[in-house]
């Protein structure tokens, strides 16, 4: 509703919305050289109107945040008419330009009116921040005032700078009949919490208003230790909630002194009496010398479990909490392609939405039964997106904080489908997603004996890196999903059972409910891992994608051909309506779901189709060219091989001379089986074929292989059934393309052999001591002197 529909039904002018009197104020302003002066003499009308927004805002602010149960405190003022000209002027200097009317200040300047909001401890901040962005409409970005500002000229403050986040905002259409008269009315709502408004109280006038003159060193010092004590106030705060009774008489009362006292000198005066560091009396200097302390790890510290049950004693607890959190980062052998954060993952195809939605819903029924099984292996022939279900269960699992960590194998990389990383690289996931694990986990390593985690056994790996850190843990037991991929992919069957085990074992953990979500091709060697594991009481859940929601899966696949049709047909302007005829949707649709429903049938098709930029010719070959008689996967890759060889103007076969054939041929047989993936000027120079030949057979390949956008990019197998196709011994007499996997090793190793004899050479990377152990040279100079082709050939 407008404010001059509410003074049409009666309303009147000194009962009529604020931002119809600022309008009303402007328009009867006499008219002036500056805006700047204009404002100054309008002010005085308004202010009034601005202070009753201010209490209207404290006051349903207030009664909000005390129905969530959230202990804070809420204040405000409007803008002071001195402050409001220096911030004008100031924003005028800062923009460079002049203000073109006095509108624009009241525009501009956000807070005119502001309210604070300070919550007592720092878990409520982002309850808090979530109500400000639902209640209020943003009129900007928030100013973020972070911890690592410079503040002083000869100290680095340990505890940081004062740490706020200011909102600019009016209220919302229908947010309170309260404040319906302050609609579209900018303002500022400033939040922050009770440690950083203790501290600021000094810090406000001494360092940022510099009231009192240049500081000292001395001065600086105090302030900072100000700070510090702040925090401890809010970590007793936090331990007076939790319903500790037994914490240190002598420093609740210290607290709340604190709390009361504006003298700055008798606030440090309470620390050594009433702050202990423990049995050898070590000083805070002596541990934190010359090391700024993150603002961060003293307000993590008032949550952490590692610090409750430390009554007797809590800067002990909290100093030795800061001093592990401020150790060198754990570096950790790792696979990282295979982390679920890793860009290969988080870039691959995800479940469209709408489909699968049975079953997510069966997986997540599963996670969140606390007397669930400790395994949920979902199982099904290539192609029909076990893959794309995985990562599509990340991004669900990270949005409800129940992801661990995951593991996506790779056959085509020797490395990413071994087990020697496998571990270390869930460990170093569990860093991230777990609070505190990498404290346990630094404990852990220390006690073993030999560093080398790559070369233990997996049962050590297991015990050093996830079971020893995790027993060492307390706290409330939360289910937290490990998510294994592809485990058939792992070239080392033997260990299946062994890691499987492994992880049985954590069911007597009590810190975590760990579960394992694996994926898989029903193959025998994990069918029979998991018979097994069952004979010896470890129950898991199975699902069989194939066979179980197969209409839903059928209609998924649906949805995909729709969406992506749709797509090309828009991208390429295609008039004909409707593309593609019924019929020949319908015939798409059987082709990718008879006899079995492959979601990779259907998106290799409209790749196919949306390659070369003739889709209307493409789809009409693709149907032409389906035969009955062979497979569902067999009959997708022989058109792509038929259309490769397809005449654009003819449409007749034989285009391909029988020398391209052949350099075809060495491509695919050497992307197929090369070690690790390697880009396309690797493969022309152990291929010893040109490079552009190279770059001209992958891009006509496009519907099956991942084409890079850089030369660095690795050429990658889009779906490991494509390999399998080529690699199949019935196609031997059928496929021209049919990869004879030990003459293609021998071909490689050849081309390795070569590249070594002609591109190693003594101090191959220039150093100035060349008898430098090979760890201590640092990868980039590795990767600077040795081409990527030369590294493989040493290596594979």
């Amino acid at each position: 509703m407008s404010w001059q529909s509410l003074l049409v039904r009666g309303r009147g002018p000194s009962d009529a919305p604020l931002c119809a009197k600022i309008d009303s104020a402007i328009n009867d302003a006499q008219p002036t050289d500056s805006p700047i002066d204009a404002f100054i003499n309008i002010w005085p009308k308004l202010e009034g109107d601005y202070a009753m927004m201010v209490d209207a805002l404290i006051k349903y602010c207030e009664d909000q945040l005390h129905e969530k149960q959230i202990n804070c405190d809420v204040s405000g003022r409007p803008k002071r008419l001195d402050s409001t000209r220096k911030s004008a002027a100031r924003r005028e200097t800062h923009q460079n330009k002049r203000y073109s009317n006095v509108g624009e200040i009241f525009n501009t300047v956000h807070d005119l009116a502001g309210i604070r909001i300070v919550v007592e401890v720092p878990s409520s901040f982002e309850i808090v921040t979530t109500f400000i962005q639902d209640t209020f409409q943003k009129a900007g970005e928030p100013s973020h005032f972070t911890s690592d500002r410079k503040i002083s000229d000869t100290w680095a403050p340990w505890f940081g700078a004062y740490q706020a986040t200011n909102h600019r905002v009016r209220v919302k259409l229908g947010t309170a009949d309260v404040l319906s008269p302050y609609q579209d009315v900018l303002f500022e709502i400033q939040l922050t919490t009770l440690s950083e408004q203790l501290y600021n109280k000094a810090a406000h006038d001494w360092i940022y208003k510099k009231s009192h003159g240049p500081l000292t060193r001395r001065d600086e010092i105090l302030i900072d230790m100000l700070h510090g004590a702040a925090l401890i106030y809010s970590l007793g705060m936090v331990y007076l909630q939790d319903g500790e009774k037994s914490v240190d008489s002598k420093l609740i009362d210290g607290m709340k002194e604190a709390y009361s006292n504006d003298d700055p000198e008798t606030l440090v005066k309470m620390l050594p009496d009433h702050l202990r560091l423990g049995e050898n009396n070590q000083s805070i200097n002596d541990q934190f010398s010359g090391k700024p302390i993150p603002f961060e790890l003293v307000t993590k510290a008032m949550d952490s479990p590692a610090t409750r049950g430390s009554e007797s004693n809590l800067l002990e607890s909290i100093v030795q909490y800061i001093q592990e959190n401020m150790q060198p980062p754990i570096q950790l052998p790792t696979f990282e392609d295979a982390r679920f954060d890793s860009a290969r993952v988080h870039d691959a195809p995800k479940c469209y939405e709408g489909t699968r939605a049975s079953v997510f819903d069966r997986v997540m029924a599963w996670v969140n039964d606390a007397e669930g099984e400790t395994f949920f292996w979902l199982h099904s022939p290539a192609g029909t997106g076990k893959s794309t279900l995985a990562r599509s269960l990340v991004a669900k699992l990270l949005d409800t904080k129940q992801l661990a960590a995951g593991y996506f194998f790779q056959r085509q990389d020797a490395v990413g489908s071994g087990t020697s990383l496998f571990f270390p690289t869930i460990a170093s996931q569990l860093m991230d997603t777990i609070p505190e694990f990498d404290i346990f986990l630094r404990t852990s390593l220390s006690d073993a004996k030999n560093p080398k985690l790559e070369s233990k056994p997996i049962e050590d790996q297991f015990k050093i890196l996830i079971q020893d850190p995790l027993s060492a843990m307390d706290g409330p037991k939360t289910t937290r999903v490990i998510i294994v991929d592809a485990l058939d992919e792992c070239n080392a069957p033997d260990h299946l059972y062994r890691l499987l085990s492994l992880f049985s074992r954590l069911n007597d953990i009590d810190s975590l409910r760990l579960r394992v979500f694996i994926t898989s091709r029903l193959v025998f060697s994990i069918q029979k891992t998991f018979q097994t594991l069952s004979k010896e009481m470890v129950p898991y859940c199975s699902l069989d994608l194939h066979r179980e929601f197969l209409e839903e899966t059928n209609n998924g696949i649906k949805i995909v051909l729709e969406a992506g049709l749709a797509k090309i047909k828009a991208e390429n302007d295609i008039k004909t309506d409707p593309w593609p005829s019924l019929e020949d949707f319908d015939r798409i649709l059987s082709q990718a779901t008879t006899p079995s429903p492959l979601f990779i049938y259907a998106k290799t098709l409209l790749r196919f189709v949306n390659q070369k930029g003739r889709p209307l010719r493409r789809l009409k070959l693709w149907l032409e060219r389906h035969h009955s008689n062979a497979t569902q996967l067999e009959d997708l890759y022989a058109t792509i091989f038929q259309d490769l060889d397809r005449d654009e103007e003819t449409g007749k076969s034989g285009a391909l001379l029988s020398e391209e054939k052949q350099v075809l041929l060495h491509v695919l047989r050497a992307i197929v089986l090369v070690a690790i993936p390697l880009p396309a000027a690797a493969l022309a120079v152990l291929l010893d074929i040109e490079r552009d030949d190279v770059n001209d057979h992958v891009k006509s390949l496009h519907a099956v292989l991942h084409v890079p956008t850089t030369d660095r990019a690795p050429v990658e197998i889009i779906h490991k059934s494509f390999a399998d196709f080529l690699l199949r011994d019935r196609q031997k007499d059928t496929n021209a393309f049919w990869v004879d996997a030990p003459e293609t090793h021998a071909m490689l190793a050849r081309g390795c052999i070569k590249r070594m004899c002609k591109g190693l050479r003594k101090n191959i990377c220039k150093l100035n001591h060349p008898m430098t152990s090979t760890n201590r040279i640092k990868q980039a100079t590795i990767q600077h002197f040795i081409p990527v082709d030369l590294q493989y050939a040493c290596l594979y």
